[in-house]
């Protein structure tokens, strides 16, 4: 038994080297970054969901998040209960070393997805390496609870699926239940994971159906435990599992969001937002680096074996593909850039390392091994060095596709987690008496929470015309107009952060 561990350790040892880097790293960091729009009420939806669990709380059933994925929310609000924190800051930096934990193991989960479709220790690193080195996906990983967790969730429901395409058994079909059930508990959408199973696995059955014969109770209780599970972890089905999926299912397609949408510099209503809205966020906030890669994989995967394996090719394709043609399709809702799509980010993560590969195995017959790793590494590297420049503000990240003036075309801080870091500078150079202040919205009054209990005691909330300092992250027309017109209260700037001098938050004195 020990001499396996130890085996294993050895045989993945560059692996657990850079999880082990990343592990480190960002607990150095995570208490660095402010509380986001939804974190209020994605933990009020944990508390409701905890209080009916544990205490038969019927509120839950009237809660206007009900219909929204409970599972890791309800992880959430649980280690709140059991370790207990009582500074009103510290209730968050729980919930962002958690959701950073799982992220972690997300990446784990997918350098072993990689190394199941690859066979190679080193494009398994390397697509570990790249995953989180795109800026806006390494930031949400400290605190989206919602986008983030559901990708990398995404990540080791899709790991079950390929372990039960290769050998369908009562094991590998019970991870698999479970995994999908979880998932679509965080996000219904999570119902494309045990789409691409039927995808690949059903096709077996007519091909070769006696062969298959045998294998037909393991995959009944696939599905079957998917079903339970699925119950079992949402509480809000319990008492009419259909109706209330149902009821899921259509608010997932019709979300009531009605603010407008910053788009290519112009505001848009989320239902008339143009059909390339995802594909060209998508494009402008990755890394050219991985742009690149992807550009290439994807030829490369459609067109060249590879070696991988027929049915991970299809896998991976649907998964790029067909959950952004359904969601552009079928007129959901969507806002705040791309993030309810992250979990498609890890497909275009695989195209890459396939291109990655193939140009490997092309320059390698030119040049030395060593020279073209070192390029590869050196491009990866770029990414790495803005997230470092660029903490915490990872989030507003946009490459050179985007235009000089991406902060005025495009939303910048949406969830507004930089109004911490402005509310820091405010109690730091006004020091003495109380602080009249005026957030532009949600998150300056959320933010307030991780200051010192001193600090957040002086400030005073105040409406605009009573207030001596405003605080806005830009994100509306208004505010937009106003900043970019320096009208009122934009006249007097105090404390701007800017990244690649695009505005993300401001302070200003509205003093008389």
């Amino acid at each position: 038994m020990a001499g396996s561990v130890v085996c294993i350790l050895k045989r993945h040892c560059w692996a657990i080297v850079l999880l082990a880097v990343l592990l480190i790293s960002g607990l150095a960091i995570v208490c660095d970054y402010g509380i986001s729009w939804d974190e209020e009420f994605q933990r009020d939806y944990g508390f409701h969901v905890y209080q009916y669990v544990h205490e038969g709380d019927p509120e839950l059933l009237e809660y206007r998040s009900r219909y929204h994925g409970p599972a890791f929310q309800y992880v959430l609000y649980l280690a709140e209960h059991l370790v207990g924190p009582t500074d009103p800051g510290d209730v968050y930096r729980l919930r962002h070393v958690i959701t950073f934990l799982f992220s972690v193991v997300g990446a784990g989960f997918f350098y072993l997805l990689l190394l199941e479709m690859f066979r190679k220790r080193s494009w398994a690193l390397l697509g570990m390496a790249l995953l989180v080195l795109s800026p806006r996906i390494f930031a949400h990983s400290f605190y989206n609870s919602k986008d983030a967790s559901f990708m990398y969730m995404f990540i080791i429901a899709m790991y079950t699926m390929v372990l039960m395409l290769r050998n369908l058994n009562w094991r590998t079909a019970i991870a698999h239940a479970f995994a999908c059930a979880w998932l679509m508990d965080i996000r219904i959408l999570g119902a494309f994971v045990p789409i691409f199973t039927g995808i690949l696995i059903l096709p077996r059955f007519f091909w070769s159906f006696n062969e298959n014969l045998r294998k037909v109770p393991q995959l009944l209780l696939f599905v079957l435990l998917i079903l339970v599970g699925m119950v079992a972890f949402w509480p809000t089905l319990w008492h009419a599992p259909l109706e209330e999926l149902m009821n899921a299912t259509v608010k997932m397609r019709s979300y009531p969001w009605g603010d407008p949408v910053r788009f290519m510099g112009a505001f848009y209503s989320p239902r008339d937002l143009p059909w390339f809205y995802l594909p060209w966020w998508i494009i402008i906030t990755t890394p050219l680096i991985h742009l690149a890669l992807i550009a290439v994989g994807a030829v490369v995967w459609i067109f060249t074996a590879l070696g991988i394996r027929p049915e991970h090719r299809v896998a991976v394709l649907i998964w790029a593909v067909l959950p952004l043609w359904v969601i552009t399709n079928q007129g959901a809702t969507v806002y705040d850039g791309w993030r309810h799509l992250y979990f498609i980010w890890p497909s275009f993560v695989i195209l890459a390392v396939a291109g990655a590969s193939w140009l490997m195995q092309r320059l390698e017959v030119h040049l030395p091994s060593a020279l073209v790793w070192a390029v590869l590494l050196l491009g990866c590297a770029l990414p790495l060095q803005w997230i470092v420049r660029n903490h915490p503000y990872q989030a507003v990240y946009f490459n050179a596709l985007a235009g000089k003036d991406a902060g005025l075309d495009y939303e910048m801080d949406y969830w507004g987690g930089s109004y911490r870091q402005a509310l820091e500078w405010l109690v730091a150079n006004f020091p003495d008496g109380d602080l009249l202040i005026c957030p532009a919205h949600f998150p300056g009054h959320l933010n307030q929470r991780m200051l010192l209990e001193q600090d957040h005691a002086r400030l005073r909330n105040m409406p605009l015309d009573e207030a001596d300092f405003f605080i806005s992250n830009y994100r509306f027309p208004r505010e937009l107009d106003s900043f970019i017109e320096k009208r009122w209260p934009y006249e007097r700037p105090l404390y701007q952060i800017e990244v690649d001098g695009n505005a993300v938050v401001g302070v200003y004195d509205v003093r008389e």
